[in-house]
């Protein structure tokens, strides 16, 4: 099954949000759990990147895991090119971030992290940390122009 991991927020004095290098960015660490398709139990926070590869059966996944209840192998593939950074535009409203491939597990409840990059308007991109689910600049620093990120969420949604 496949599940788009979507994200939104409520920015102020920011032109664009998305990860350091990209929506695509190789080595962005994508947190959440997981929960088995059989039998319900969710795992612990698990942490899967686009450029990290286990072989499970002659095939390539960026994660897999075993159901500490039921046993069932579950898998995890990351998917470029369904990512779009986050706009001013778009401040309020759900944006694609990450394509999941699953097999056997369920994934819920994304954790943001840092590696994050704000632009904001002409002045250079500042690189932050979403761990708390938001980033409030210092008018000390930023003047009448700080850069704020508030109700920071992400959800997955199934695809058809």
């Amino acid at each position: 099954m496949r599940f788009l991991l979507e994200i939104t927020a409520e920015v102020c004095n920011i032109k664009s949000m998305a990860p350091w290098v990209g929506v695509d960015d190789p080595n962005m660490p994508y947190f959440f759990k997981l929960r088995c398709e059989r039998c319900g139990i969710a795992t612990k926070e698990q942490c899967v990147y686009m450029n990290v590869y286990v072989y499970h059966n002659g095939n390539r996944f960026n994660h897999i895991i075993k159901c500490k209840e039921c046993k069932r192998v579950g898998t995890v593939e990351l998917i470029s090119g369904f990512g779009t950074k986050f706009t001013i535009a778009d401040s309020g409203t759900y944006v694609p971030l990450m394509m999941f491939e699953c097999d056997g597990m369920v994934p819920e409840d994304y954790s943001f992290n840092g590696g994050w990059k704000l632009k904001m308007g002409c002045r250079k991109a500042i690189e932050v940390n979403l761990v708390d689910n938001k980033f409030n600049g210092s008018q000390q620093e930023y003047g009448d122009l700080q850069p704020m990120v508030n109700n920071i969420k992400g959800r997955f949604t199934l695809q058809p």
